[in-house]
């Protein structure tokens, strides 16, 4: 799976994330951003370099 975000959308494989996640694999339907040390949701437009984004499937 490759995750893209530049600064204005979040994009998956190639495609934008939609509310009917068809470009996300079966199951996988949300995608929450969180700081490693803290945990804490990112909000958005808080960083602007490279963020590391882990992708999982609760």
């Amino acid at each position: 799976m490759n995750a893209i975000y530049d600064n204005t959308m979040l994009s998956v494989n190639g495609g934008p994330i939609s509310g009917s996640a068809q470009n996300l694999s079966e199951g996988q339907a949300s995608i929450e951003m969180r700081t490693i040390g803290s945990q804490e949701t990112v909000s958005a437009g808080q960083y602007t370099g490279n963020v590391p984004i882990t992708l999982a499937n609760q």
